[in-house]
């Protein structure tokens, strides 16, 4: 080894003692403020197994940023606009199970639930709830009164909202805002931002409607603003709410979709341009669909759970909060990703969480050296000792690129490549000085890569 390779291995290691916790954080995002929106859907149900990895890629992505100097904040946007077909259909889901609960009269004939029932159990278990909190209050309610679905959709979304909170503080993700999309129709941003796009001579009528002319700024069609019924579109609202966004002082806008939103990329982008906005300032990440494996089969959604697999119940409640998140960015966002429950219990090195957590236990056992200032460290010169050396140096250009390119998983193969050379060491009790610096310096970069990732760092597997 050349005196300037020992030079660079050596500064590398005592950057790395020196900087501790800092160790792979950097400034180059200074000065840019970030919102990060990701898992947001209709409090309708609780949150899916899909908006478990969308929730794993956004929080981790705003880790990320923050660890590069970013101004983070994490978004959860509420879809409960008042017109919304699904929310009504809720409300009145939940007024169903009420009455049964009461022991009323059924208000629907026939034998065959309608189309617009919600199955599920914690549709009853909403009911419930108000059921015991409310009493008999709504029995002489009428199912096909408007006021009734509405009373039920609000008594309901409060409940779901909690609900949702709750499994995705199972996976220890929290957000700083929860964002109503009926705030905007309240406060008139979505009819202001209809009539700003008029202003700009960016809207034409047709068919009694009023259209976006998106085609002009890159989109396959134009797109209804309003309806001809007078009730803004999807695309009104979600003008508004980007230009909230940006009115709030956000430079850039990243959204977390799943991929059957691919359709909206465009159209997003145009409303964001013909509004007067850089289109640039929004990246949306689209992640491919989540499937559930166990005993080497995968696991079919139940009417039970409403017709889709829960975060909680159905992943969380298995393998835990932290093989949760780490089978999730198993995968690139754009890769269809199938989680194996039992690879994921698994206490071998088949499974990367424990592979990780076991490595790092592992480094744990030699104690940090007090000073590195005389140490020696000619004396690291076998192969696996480069080799850690040059992956543990190799950690803030990581956290750096997979911020830049909005790329998470990077930073769940880091982690793998970096237990698969922790074991050809010798870890002991009695190794040199230099030995004890890489083996702390390890312990240090394992310790950081986990907090970006939000998983734990046991002492003992």
């Amino acid at each position: 080894m050349s005196n300037e390779q020992l030079a660079a291995m050596a500064a590398a290691l005592r950057r790395i003692v020196t900087e501790g916790d800092a160790y792979g954080r950097s400034n180059e995002g200074a000065d840019q403020k970030v919102i990060v929106e990701f898992v947001s859907s209709n409090p309708n149900g609780p949150i899916t197994v899909a908006g478990g990895r969308s929730a794993a890629i956004g929080d981790v992505l705003a880790s990320l940023l923050e660890a590069t100097g970013h101004s983070v904040t994490r978004e959860y946007y509420i879809n409960d606009a008042l017109s919304s077909e699904q929310m009504i259909n809720f409300g009145k889901s939940v007024f169903y199970r009420y009455l049964e609960i009461q022991g009323s009269a059924s208000p629907i004939e026939g034998d065959e639930p309608p189309d617009w029932l919600y199955e599920g159990d914690y549709v009853t278990a909403i009911a419930r709830e108000i059921a015991a909190s409310r009493g008999g209050e709504f029995e002489g309610a009428d199912l096909d009164d408007p006021q009734t679905a509405y009373t039920f959709r609000a008594l309901s979304q409060e409940r779901m909202i909690a609900r949702q909170k709750a499994d995705l503080e199972a996976l220890d993700v929290r957000f700083d805002n929860w964002y109503t999309e009926s705030s905007l129709h309240d406060a008139g941003l979505v009819s202001a931002v209809v009539q700003n796009l008029t202003e700009r001579g960016h809207t034409f009528e047709k068919d009694g409607a009023l259209w976006l002319r998106s085609t002009a700024f890159g989109d396959d069609k134009d797109r209804v603003l309003v309806r001809a019924n007078g009730v803004a579109s999807y695309i009104a609202g979600d003008a508004a709410y980007h230009k909230d966004k940006f009115d709030r002082g956000f430079d850039k806008a990243v959204n977390v979709w799943s991929a059957d939103h691919a359709g909206y990329v465009a159209r997003t982008k145009a409303v964001v341009a013909a509004l007067g906005y850089d289109p640039s300032r929004i990246d949306v990440l689209l992640y491919e669909r989540v499937r559930i494996v166990k005993d080497g089969e995968l696991i079919q959604p139940s009417l039970h759970g409403g017709g889709a697999l829960e975060l909680k119940s159905d992943v969380i409640d298995e393998i835990g909060a932290d093989a949760a998140r780490i089978f999730f960015l198993l995968r690139a966002p754009e890769t269809a990703l199938d989680i194996d429950l039992d690879r994921a219990r698994k206490a071998d090195g088949d499974n990367p969480v424990y592979a990780a957590q076991s490595a790092y236990a592992r480094v744990l056992k030699t104690e940090p050296v007090a000073s590195i200032d005389d140490t020696d460290f000619s004396l690291l010169t076998s192969e696996s000792e480069t080799s850690l050396i040059e992956k543990l140096s190799a950690f803030p250009g990581e956290v750096s690129l997979a911020a830049r390119e909005r790329a998470p998983h990077r930073l769940v193969q880091y982690v793998r490549d970096l237990a698969a050379l922790v074991p050809s060491l010798d870890a002991g009790a009695e190794v040199s000085a230099a030995r004890t610096v890489l083996l702390d310096a390890t312990r240090i970069v394992f310790k950081n890569a986990f907090a970006l990732l939000g998983v734990s760092a046991p002492e003992r597997m």
